[in-house]
């Protein structure tokens, strides 16, 4: 029998082997040194198990689980992910382009003005003339088309008229600074509206702390 009988020695030890199997591990065992080492190891484990107090304290499994538990790491519930809300860091993009619009609005309103009252713009578009609220965006969707804008439509210019000179007069008080501050301001106030602070909450641990 070449091969170690290791597997064998345990029952071997305790006598739970047939003896046919008994004698082939005993033969083994006077031909291999390595596996008498190995017998000579486990029997001296029985014996010191034997040699233990029967009292002696043993800690619960509920308290060993606990202990156990209670060094390691805490476990962090996964959070589902959510695509990030890119609205508050485009507020400020947008609110730079409506004023960018009204500001493109009011230099128009006065070039073509300025053209009208020069007169090089009557002699380019014959139809364009100055007088009334609205007539100057009136008469220039005339000239460009050849003819007078839907009646519909002269509502809408003489609001946007209005509204461009309100608008005008109000943000030509302000400074670039005072603009751009502004804005800041009201984007700010936003994002501290959509997302309020609230207060953190210490983590746990999985583990049971037992008395």
């Amino acid at each position: 029998m070449n091969e170690h009988v290791t597997a064998w020695l345990d029952a071997y030890q305790d006598g739970e082997l047939r003896p046919s199997q008994r004698r082939k591990v005993e033969a083994h065992l006077a031909e291999c040194s390595a596996c008498r080492e190995e017998l000579a190891a486990r029997q001296a484990l029985s014996a010191w198990l034997r040699d233990l107090p029967a009292d002696l304290p043993l800690t619960p499994s509920e308290r060993f689980t606990a202990q156990v538990m209670l060094r390691l790491p805490a476990r962090r519930t996964p959070v589902a992910s959510t695509p990030p809300n890119l609205l508050p860091w485009a507020l400020p993009l947008i609110l730079l382009l409506a004023w960018g619009l009204l500001q493109a609005i009011s230099i128009l309103n006065a070039w073509l003005q300025l053209g009208v009252s020069s007169g090089w713009l009557s002699h380019l578009l014959p139809g364009l003339r100055p007088a009334g609220s609205n007539s100057l965006w009136v008469g220039l969707l005339s000239a460009l088309g050849g003819a007078a804008p839907a009646p519909g439509l002269q509502p809408v210019l003489h609001w946007l008229l209005q509204a461009d000179r309100w608008l005008g007069d109000w943000l030509g008080v302000l400074t670039w600074q005072g603009r751009i501050i502004f804005l800041y301001w009201l984007w700010l106030a936003f994002c501290l509206l959509r997302h309020p602070r609230t207060p953190s909450v210490p983590s746990k641990t999985n583990g049971t702390l037992l008395a």
